[in-house]
């Protein structure tokens, strides 16, 4: 069998390092992305625009996680159940998701009410509707970009892994990236179509969301061997690639779709149990628990950064990064075990 035909071939088993309720690493690399995120938005001045310490970069990881762990627990359904219920996905993802999301537009209508901020009833429907990445004017809802984006994706490729075969999928996957550089350098420059490609442009965010579907259909596919790559010296060199191919230039951003497939790499041979430093630390409890709160830090972390918080003049140590920091993660902690935990535990229900 060719390789090609062996990629489009229906995939009717699990391998063994997918075989699992667990997946190591996958909360330290969730960790490293909101870290990366968490430390952009509160010392934006003092970075180089072309750090790859940025807030694009660490939500491209976590996009990447995303797509490769969501495309791999479809297709173990697929496998185990021969189907794949979209309305449990769905329901699944919306409790992950929702609850936390629309408690913040709470919290910030509840602030706007006393005065503390500002934001316009547009950006509250845009965050509420999901439609941010294409309209936002405040910063308060400004990091929801990435929950629109996941929602829009979430909400159309998912049906094609359920009715379609999966080479017309992974066709589909395969278009999208190559579409991403024309839409790009069609948007930034004024020629045919320019309006209508600057229009489409926050789908090309789509991409590495992408990337990771297809690495999981590639893992699935045992086409690489990816456990002869798992040493410390090729992790290093991966993720020298990741970080020079997110920081040069390139033409229409090319290198922001070659990133991607990277940081894929980096995340399966780090899914293979390794005793080395770097397995260690993706592993840590500190790390995993990072990991765990990640998504609460993500949506809080816009009040506590940008110079963002209501309080800044409410007494000496208010617009301090250690104040605003340790209050975050405190405010993380505290939203994690006591409003998301709740809800996560139903997920359970639809398996």
């Amino acid at each position: 069998m060719t390789l090609t035909n062996k990629l489009f071939a229906e995939i009717k088993t699990i391998p063994d390092i997918l075989n699992v309720n667990y997946l190591p690493s996958l909360n330290g690399l969730r960790a490293i992305s909101i870290l990366i995120v968490i430390y952009r938005h509160t010392f934006w001045l003092h970075l180089k625009a072309d750090s790859f310490l940025n807030g694009d970069f660490g939500v491209t990881i976590f996009f990447v996680i995303s797509g490769f762990l969501i495309t791999s627990l479809l297709l173990k359904e697929k496998v185990l159940k021969h189907r794949i219920s979209l309305k449990s996905f769905f329901i699944r993802r919306a409790l992950r998701i929702l609850p936390l999301a629309y408690h913040y537009l709470i919290i910030l209508l509840i602030l706007d009410g006393f005065g503390l901020i500002t934001v316009p009833i547009s950006d509250y429907l845009s965050g509420f509707f999901y439609f941010n990445n294409w309209y936002t004017q405040t910063s308060y809802i400004n990091h929801y970009w990435s929950l629109s984006v996941e929602e829009q994706f979430y909400l159309s490729f998912p049906f094609l892994l359920k009715y379609a075969r999966l080479k017309h999928f992974i066709w589909v996957c395969i278009l999208f990236l190559l579409a991403t550089p024309v839409i790009t350098y069609m948007s930034q420059h004024q020629v045919f179509l320019h309006e209508f490609f600057v229009a489409i442009l926050p789908l090309v965010k789509f991409h590495p969301i992408i990337t990771g579907c297809l690495m999981a259909v590639v893992v699935f596919q045992q086409l690489i061997p990816f456990e002869k790559f798992t040493s410390v010296f090729v992790k290093l060199i991966i993720l020298a690639i990741v970080i020079m191919t997110y920081k040069i230039a390139s033409p229409a951003d090319i290198n922001r779709v070659i990133c991607p497939v990277f940081i894929a790499v980096f995340i399966v041979v780090n899914i293979y149990p390794k005793k080395d430093l770097i397995f260690w630390l993706l592993n840590s409890r500190l790390m995993n628990y990072i990991g765990l709160i990640s998504y609460s830090l993500y949506i809080w972390q816009q009040l506590f950064t940008f110079n963002n918080m209501p309080w800044r003049d409410a007494f000496c140590y208010a617009d301090s990064a250690l104040f605003n920091l340790s209050a975050l993660f405190i405010v993380a902690y505290l939203s994690y075990t006591y409003f998301e935990k709740p809800f996560l535990s139903l997920k359970k229900k639809f398996v």
